[in-house]
Formats: C-alpha cells, structure tokens, sequence
C-alpha cells in the first residue's frame, strides 16, 4: 500500500473511483428492506423522498475515508490521508478531529438540507489507515461526529458494530441498533 508521505493530494486527486458494488450509489442495510443508507453527493433530495414513500428509513452515509472523486476531496489536508482504504477511499487520521469537524458538519448539514432520517457511519479507521488508530480513537470519533448529528437532529447508526464494544450510537434522543 502507498501512503501519503509518497503521493502528493493532487496526485490522489486525480484518481478515479472503482467501478462496480463499492461505489455504488446506495447500500441496502436491511435485507428485509426496512432502511437503506444513500450517499449524500450522488442523491438527490428526490431519491430521499421517494425510499421513504416506500416506508424505509433513509440513512446519510457518511464514510470514515478520504474519497478523491467527492466535491469536498480538496478540503483534506494531506497529512490527514493515509493508506488505501475499503471502495477506493484513503483511511484518515481520526485523530485530526479539530480539521475534519468541520467538513464532517458540512456534510452533515447536507444530509438536513437532502431530508435524511439518520446518519450511517462506516468505515471509521483501521489498524492499516497507516496512522496509530485504536478503538479508543475510533470510539472518540464516532462521539464525536454523533455529537455533531445531534445538533442537526439526526440519529446515528455505526456499522461495523465495533463501536463501544458494540454498543449502539444514541443521538438525536434516540438509540440505535449497530450492524445489519
């Protein structure tokens, strides 16, 4: 795996996304199609509405990597892109929560202005993002960022459900289940 220290941001930048499953649009979290979670760039605010006209729960997902093919890629210091991550992403550094804060939030509030019910967190670090991670670390972002979804009255769902010992994420006054 490459890591940052030997790619420039505008080299990364210029990397297309994969083809196939891992970049698809949307990822259906309940077999039994009871929720589904959608990317907040790729979706309209139309999508939104019409999964929930079919009843589903409709989650934000917002993911835990560094996307170069994403309208916010530029605003990640490159210092905060580690190695290769899972659908074409680059791991980053969780601990550098003062930068990603507001990006995150940002995103967040795209998520409010798109109408989603919650937010769906995945691929928060990994012992190979190339930088110190541990679940403590991981535990404290996904705080964190569910700190954040509750200020724009979203619910958080963590997937996988490594988070505090697999515990569920309560925000917005509500608790939820981790996992699939």
């Amino acid at each position: 795996m490459l890591g940052v220290a030997t790619l420039t941001l505008a080299a990364l930048s210029t990397l297309s996304p994969p083809a196939g499953p891992a970049n698809e649009t949307t990822v259906d979290t309940d077999p039994a199609g009871g929720r589904i979670a959608l990317d907040p760039f790729t979706s309209t605010a139309s999508d939104v509405r019409q999964q929930k006209a079919a009843g589903r729960v409709v989650y934000c997902q917002l993911r835990g990597v560094w996307e170069p093919h994403q309208p916010d890629a530029a605003r990640f210091p490159a210092d905060l892109i580690g190695h290769r991550g899972p659908g074409g992403g680059w791991w980053l550094d969780l601990r550098g929560w003062p930068v990603l804060a507001p990006i995150m939030d940002d995103r967040l509030g795209l998520c409010v202005a798109k109408e989603f019910d919650a937010v769906a967190l995945l691929d928060l670090g990994d012992l190979s993002s190339g930088f110190p991670l541990t679940d403590t670390v991981r535990d404290g972002y996904a705080r964190a960022l569910s700190t954040l979804a509750d200020r724009h009255g979203l619910t958080v769902w963590v997937n996988p459900p490594w988070f505090a010992g697999g515990a569920a994420v309560g925000s917005a006054g509500t608790s939820t289940t981790t996992g699939s």
